[in-house]
This record gives structure tokens, C-alpha cells and sequence, in this order.
């Protein structure tokens, strides 16, 4: 009973730390208006299901990684993530959307319907989601 008493209060100790809390909570990201533009182009243009919209953490870089062939098949996070920091002065990345969906959560969790996007929407339209969402002011 007490043999593993020192190994619980060691993982009670570190899930209850500041630093294993800061690991938990995602980082908000804000869209600069060029990245806002940038990803309105991304949702207007023909889509393929594995292609990828990336901004930086920051929010004002993207990278669009679009399958260069005729068959794809999906890849680790990384293999998106490389291209787009280096592109982008070596910033941290995150996939931002695949195809016309939202894929990062960017605090509470919000309707499927404001993360999802056609073709045909207008910027107006697109602004007033990524609003909704806390991805803009």
C-alpha cells in the first residue's frame, strides 16, 4: 500500500504545478488583416481535402500547403509545420484550417457551423465567423 504512495504524491505534485497548467492552456491567436485576406483567398479558391492553411502563433504569417500531387496521403503535424516556420522567419505554426474547416480552437469551443466555409461566402461573411470565434477584433 505505501510502495507506491512517494510515485502518487510525485504525480499529484506536478499535475498541480503552474508550469505543467501553462502546457494546458492553448495561446490565443489574433489574425492580422493580411492573414485574414490571405485565408478568405485560401476558401475561395478549389480546395482538395488534405490541403492546409498555417499561420504563425503570432497570427500575422500563413502558409498554404497544398498536396502537389494526384494522390495524397496525410503526414504527421511537423511535416506541415517546418515549411511554414522557415518561410516565416523560423515563428512557431499551427494549422489553422484543412480544406474550408477550422481546425485550431482558439479558447471555448464554439458551433461547427462558424467553423466550417464556402466558396462562395464573402469577406463580410467570413470576418463576422472569424469574429465569432475570437480569431479577430
Amino acid at each position: 500500500m505505501f510502495r507506491y504512495l512517494g510515485l502518487q504524491i510525485l504525480i499529484i505534485v506536478f499535475c498541480l504545478s503552474p508550469q505543467t497548467q501553462a502546457f494546458s492552456k492553448e495561446k490565443k491567436i489574433k489574425l492580422s488583416n493580411k492573414v485574414v485576406n490571405s485565408f478568405y483567398s485560401y476558401i475561395s479558391a478549389n480546395r482538395k481535402p488534405l490541403d492546409k492553411f498555417l499561420v504563425t502563433e503570432d497570427g500575422t504569417g500563413t502558409f498554404i500547403w497544398v498536396c502537389p500531387q494526384t494522390l495524397c496521403f496525410p503526414t504527421g503535424e511537423k511535416f506541415y509545420l517546418k515549411p511554414c516556420s522557415k518561410l516565416n522567419d523560423n515563428k512557431p505554426c499551427k494549422i489553422f484550417a484543412a480544406n474550408r474547416k477550422i481546425k485550431l480552437m482558439n479558447g471555448d469551443k464554439r458551433s461547427k457551423d462558424l467553423k466550417k466555409f464556402k466558396q462562395g461566402e464573402s469577406l463580410n461573411d467570413v470576418k463576422s465567423k472569424l469574429k465569432k470565434l475570437g480569431f479577430i477584433d
